[in-house]
């Protein structure tokens, strides 16, 4: 919502999460959560981002590519390298907003040691709009 008062201007957003807010936008959703490899995707969707769960005692430089598998052929989504030592997280790679989401028929990420899960992040083509208030 956009506020004034006098020369001042503020906007304000919703939480994220708190209880009847919408969702922020774009609309994304889960279509794939388990271990790496070859990932075919229920249908094709727009790859918003890819998140990698690592919980390992890497080697020194340690890496890891992602590819997606489009219509046109495969496309490099990530590559990344690590610095060796212990890593217990997750590497979330975001290809929106900086760049379009990528359609893809899925994604493959070659099995290695440390690499325990992938999650595949798409565009909901049908987020669920708001309520919207009635005018005062």
């Amino acid at each position: 919502t956009l506020h004034r008062q006098g020369d001042r201007v503020w906007l304000t957003t919703p939480l994220i999460g708190a209880a009847g807010s919408p969702a922020p936008s774009p609309a994304i959703r889960l279509v794939f959560a388990g271990p790496p490899g070859a990932i075919t995707l229920e249908r094709p969707c727009a790859i918003a981002g890819v998140s990698v769960q690592i919980s390992h005692e890497l080697p020194v430089r340690f890496s890891y590519r992602i590819t997606a598998h489009t219509a046109t052929g495969d496309r490099p989504l990530v590559e990344k390298t690590m610095p060796g030592g212990w890593f217990v997280g997750t590497n979330f790679h975001a290809i929106i907003p900086t760049s379009a989401a990528v359609t893809a028929t899925g994604i493959t990420l070659t099995p290695q040691p440390g690499i325990n899960r992938v999650l595949v992040w798409a565009l909901d083509p049908t987020p669920t709009a708001p309520a919207r208030k009635s005018p005062r």
